[in-house]
């Protein structure tokens, strides 16, 4: 996972998956929340719970519980969600998530951090284009050809580009920008993300001749093991 700026899960109680390595780093700015009962119980260990892990990962706000709040009580992520990326700062968005306040959910981080842009007119080399890309009035050509233009200098844009074209059905234009993308970026987890979306797109439209010549290919190109159990799980489900 490269690049993240947003992570909202459950329920493990302890931190795990990719936050058991020590190496891992959210992007600059990132939010991150953890939704379990006991998430907050410490907030000033790096290795208990979730809070602690989470900011020493790097995540620049969170939320947490510093006891049961019972399911009914913990924050709303999709209202939380909806407020950040509409400009709202951390503190309105964190306080209009909570169905109960001087309740258990404790929010860390500074209040006034405004992490998305009140400009929806600007395409950024970031992922809110695909929240812009939902609203009935974005000019999606427009969009488009900002996103190819970005794309010249951050295969990120490449990449969501292509994600929007996988969403309009335009399959092989999707299939042809992941491939530029994929070029674009230097680092293999970001090139194997983009043979994934392909392969994705493959299966899902039953082409599975080109998919598996897809996966040969990769398999040679991305040679270690995690990456070779993930793309032979695409053939072993298309014998």
């Amino acid at each position: 996972m490269t690049d993240a700026i947003l992570y909202f899960g459950w329920y493990a109680a302890q931190a795990t998956g990719v936050f058991s390595d020590p190496h891992f780093r959210f992007s600059r700015g990132a939010i991150a929340v953890h939704i379990h009962s006991f998430s907050a119980s410490t907030i000033r260990q790096a290795d208990k719970f979730w809070v602690g892990p989470l900011i020493r990962h790097g995540a620049a706000a969170t939320l947490g519980n510093v006891y049961e709040p019972f399911l009914q009580l913990t924050p709303t992520l999709d209202l939380f969600y909806d407020r950040l990326v509409n400009g709202l700062t951390f503190a309105e968005s964190a306080y209009a998530s909570l169905r109960a306040v001087s309740w258990m959910t404790t929010i860390v981080g500074d209040p006034l951090y405004r992490p998305f842009s009140l400009d929806l007119s600007a395409v950024h080399s970031s992922w809110q284009a695909m929240e812009l890309f939902e609203r009935e009035s974005t000019d999606r050509p427009a969009l488009m050809r900002d996103l190819n233009r970005v794309g010249a200098v951050n295969p990120t844009a490449l990449e969501i580009a292509g994600l929007l074209e996988k969403k309009e059905g335009q399959n092989d234009a999707a299939l042809e920008t992941f491939s530029r993308a994929a070029r674009g970026y230097k680092k293999g987890p970001e090139k194997l993300r983009c043979a994934l979306h392909q392969a994705d797109l493959l299966q899902s439209l039953g082409r599975n001749d080109e998919l598996a010549e897809l996966i040969k290919k990769d398999l040679s190109r991305f040679p270690d093991d995690t990456s070779k159990r993930i793309l032979n799980s695409y053939e072993e489900s298309n014998p």
